[in-house]
């Protein structure tokens, strides 16, 4: 795909900067603040890109909880959400989860008494 370019769209380097980080960081923090940032930036510029919003910012909050599992063992909710803060509300993140779970995508425990999400783990 990178060879052919396909990721970029003429005037919008934010959607190149998208494709890099989810293809290519390692970092969940870099790719929570960068990613963001180019997607808020990435609408302004292209507003067509509007329809796409929410499978954009659904595949940049799977690859940050997939990159995640590298880092952490537990996560607190509200590290959690402060890190996926673009993606919606605890609700959201939670049905995320439980639909990552059920796909195989990440695998968490989610720890409501505790309010701690434990990755790979056995279910």
């Amino acid at each position: 795909i990178a060879s052919k370019a396909t990721h970029v769209i003429a005037g919008s380097p934010d959607v190149k900067t998208l494709f890099e980080l989810i293809e290519h960081e390692e970092s969940p923090f870099k790719m929570s603040k960068e990613g963001a940032a180019a997607i808020a930036s990435a609408l302004a510029k292209n507003p067509a890109l509007s329809k796409y919003e929410a499978c954009i910012k659904r595949t940049l909050a799977i690859r940050i909880l997939q990159k995640s599992r590298g880092f952490f063992t537990n996560v607190r909710f509200a590290s959690l959400t402060k890190q996926l803060a673009f993606f919606g509300t605890w609700n959201k993140i939670e049905a995320l989860l439980y639909e990552c779970n059920r796909v195989g995508l990440v695998k968490t425990i989610i720890d409501h008494q505790n309010q701690m999400i434990t990755f790979d783990q056995e279910i």
